[in-house]
């Protein structure tokens, strides 16, 4: 195919963002096409009364190596939660963090009543061992589940039920923390070192600062490719457009059969104040819960001026669930166990695809598995791991690739 063709991305979320980056800084002709009028994918945001509703619950570690590579935190204006959480059983409440970062969280820490005092001092441990820990040494280890690790290791049933599922089975958006133990080395390193942050302007504003590095004119919105190849792809147009290479951002679906964990993600009006007071991300501690975890905008965001405190929380969903029982489960949930109540219902996103469910993880797709049929390329956390790390690398390696066959 001619030189003079560009380089045809299908999808403007992380990955294919990155890998525009990538090629056009290599010199490149790169065109980007979005079904969608947004650039993003599951980096998605409405913006109101100058508050940013996410769609889904989702948090930037600002230890990622890649999004350190790609993204300036500063011109993000991140807003950071507390390391820690604040967790809920029965109407009760207490807090538990890391104490070598918090000066505050070693009191709350050490009465947590829920785990055993050897929990908390192994939890230490591992933290401090897993910050001095490479990510060669975490993705080259043998497998388990999240919950057989964190049984070897020895941590009782207590600290599991009342942390470690509520806060990791939230990230992993899985109640039973099957998702491999590298997976949450991984994510327990990058806590340990980092901060769990959300741009002012919203989770988007990640996907805005990538696009903004393109050229203008990359990325085209509102294109559907209906059939594609490594030479050409066509629009539901009707236009078939040649390409020099092509590199898909989601999987082929008769290629790869991929399953996705989900979640509905509520938005709520509250009458009372803020049950945390500060930008912790609250938990519920009990196996029946189904609000995996939840937080308040308005102590994310104190210099909004609102009325009333909002409160985002994120049920997970195990098959087909209707969307009004989710709610009527959320508003039990928070207030049998957080003693949240006069909920006003303001919004709900349903998020059928917010992670792919993987037996095994890695830190990057090998590079048979980003190349095709000839021409074809592809990239996405699929191919990895479910994280933001994992898509931006994704898109990265596949670019370099790309570059590797076409120089």
């Amino acid at each position: 195919m001619s030189k003079e063709h560009p380089i045809r991305i299908i999808g403007a979320g992380v990955s294919g963002l990155v890998a525009a980056i990538r090629l056009q800084k290599a010199g490149f002709d790169v065109v980007v096409h979005e079904k969608n009028n947004h650039i993003g994918g599951r980096l998605s945001t409405t913006r109101e009364s100058g508050l940013p509703f996410d769609h889904g619950f989702q948090v930037l570690l600002t230890e990622y190596p890649l999004a350190k590579k790609y993204l300036d935190y500063d011109a993000l204006d991140l807003e950071r939660f507390n390391p820690g959480a604040a967790v809920f059983r029965k109407g009760r409440r207490h807090f538990i963090g890391d104490p070598r970062r918090n000066l505050n969280m070693v009191w709350p820490s050490l009465v947590y009543p829920w785990a055993e005092l050897s929990d908390k001092l192994k939890l230490a441990r591992l933290s401090a061992k897993l910050k001095h820990t490479s990510l060669d040494a975490i993705f080259s280890r043998d497998e388990q589940t999240t919950e057989e690790y964190l049984l070897d290791i020895g941590f009782s049933e207590k600290i599991i039920d009342s942390f470690f599922k509520p806060f990791f089975g939230g990230i992993y958006l899985e109640p039973n923390l099957k998702t491999s133990s590298r997976m949450f080395e991984f994510v327990l390193k990058m806590f340990s070192s980092g901060d769990a942050a959300v741009p002012r302007e919203g989770i988007q504003a990640i996907a805005k600062q990538l696009g903004d590095q393109l050229e203008p004119g990359t990325i085209r919105r509102e294109e559907t490719v209906v059939e594609s190849n490594g030479q050409s792809i066509t629009l539901a147009s009707g236009d078939s457009l040649p390409a020099r290479a092509l590199l898909h951002t989601t999987p082929k679906e008769e290629s790869m059969d991929i399953d996705w964990n989900q979640c509905l993600n509520i938005y709520f009006e509250c009458e009372g104040d803020s049950r945390i007071r500060a930008p912790f991300i609250g938990l519920i501690a009990s196996p029946e819960a189904h609000v995996s975890n939840f937080h308040y905008l308005t102590d994310l965001f104190p210099e909004v001026s609102v009325e009333k405190a909002i409160l985002s929380a994120t049920v997970l969903l195990d098959g087909e669930v209707d969307e009004e029982v989710g709610i009527e489960r959320a508003r039990e949930d928070l207030k049998v166990h957080a003693g949240i109540e006069g909920l006003k219902y303001l919004k709900s996103y349903h998020i059928s695809r917010a992670l792919p469910v993987l037996q095994s993880v890695k830190y990057e797709p090998d590079e048979q598995e980003i190349r095709g049929e000839e021409g074809e390329y592809f990239a996405g956390d699929y191919l990895a791991a479910p994280s933001l790390n994992a898509a931006m690398r994704s898109g990265e390696k596949a670019a370099e690739c790309i570059l590797e066959d076409l120089t």
